[in-house]
């Protein structure tokens, strides 16, 4: 049996998810929303259409905007199933209108923070926690010259920690 590795002898492949969910700079912000909902997560790296990095978005940074001066809080959102009585009463481009109304023309380029934090795939974990410390940040983006490779959030370390 191999023996079980110490935190110390952790590093950024170790511990990093490899299959990393991008947004795009042009989406809409109801489009960032639907997208971290679907994949249940609260931020991603942001990547132009060639994939390089430009920015991370968070669930954080939708609210900051929403609740700027002069924005007004967007509205919570009912269940599907009650939306099924409004697809009667209002066409298509009614029911995007109101969308559009509600978050005019922001997009992930408009919110997010171009500023990455990221980290090489040897950079021990510790290094990795001490990064996400002093940033006050929730992901760390895995890189391998310049081109991400993976993702470590905060629940990452959590596991790590449990696991060992």
């Amino acid at each position: 049996m191999a023996p079980t590795p110490s935190l110390k002898d952790l590093t950024a492949r170790d511990v990093m998810t490899e299959d990393v969910m991008t947004a795009h700079p042009s989406w809409s912000i109801e489009r960032l929303a639907d997208f971290f909902m679907e994949y249940d997560i609260s931020g991603a790296p942001v990547t132009d259409d060639e994939g390089n990095l430009v920015g991370v978005v968070s669930m954080s940074d939708i609210t900051q905007h929403s609740s700027l001066p002069g924005e007004s809080l967007p509205r919570p959102q009912p269940h599907k199933q009650y939306h099924l009585g409004l697809d009667s009463e209002y066409s298509a481009e009614d029911m995007q209108s109101f969308r559009e109304q509600e978050w005019g023309g922001t997009t992930v380029d408009d919110l997010m923070t171009p500023m990455v934090f990221d980290v090489s795939e040897d950079t021990p974990l510790q290094t990795v926690a001490e990064t996400m410390l002093k940033g006050r940040i929730h992901r760390v983006l895995v890189t391998h010259k310049s081109h991400l490779v993976g993702i470590i959030t905060a629940l990452d370390l959590i596991r790590v920690i449990r696991d060992l």
